[in-house]
């Protein structure tokens, strides 16, 4: 059975502190990690390790982090070919502090603010349903 999976694709951009900062604060931080995430993304790539057949639907940008995902993909063996990578436009961003067993994110959309097209095929289920082609439409709206 192959599986796919429509959703964000970002990079997380994680930074520990001993706490995570007030409002107005300006805390020194422990590390920094560039992460592959995206709550899309994070099911494809759990899937796929547990051995999965999962092709990945969604937007990256034309940038470094765009590419290290899609890297990131292949490795663990998720399809990447309806994946769209968007000219001009930055790939996804997470910004997560965590300190004290918590943590805070902030989420910069990017490419996945994009459209994606996708062609579908419903076939029969169990019941014994006829099956159906469709096309499905997936909209992102930015608020600006």
């Amino acid at each position: 059975m192959k599986l796919a999976v429509v959703g964000s694709i970002n990079m997380d951009m994680t930074v520990t502190a001993e706490r995570i900062p007030l409002k107005g604060e300006t805390l020194r931080g422990d590390s920094l990690h560039y992460i592959p995430g995206g709550k899309g993304a994070n099911q494809a790539v759990a899937m796929a390790k547990l051995g999965a057949k999962v092709e990945m639907f969604g937007c990256v940008g034309d940038d470094a982090n765009g590419t290290r995902l899609l890297e990131n993909f292949k490795k663990v063996g998720v399809e990447t070919g309806h994946i769209k990578v968007l000219e001009g436009v930055p790939t996804g961003i997470a910004m997560i502090t965590v300190g004290e067993n918590d943590n805070t994110i902030i989420v910069v959309p990017g490419a996945n603010g994009g459209t994606l097209r996708l062609n579908a095929i419903i076939l029969p289920g169990p019941i014994g349903l006829p099956a159906a082609s469709t096309s499905i439409s997936v909209y992102r709206v930015s608020t600006k």
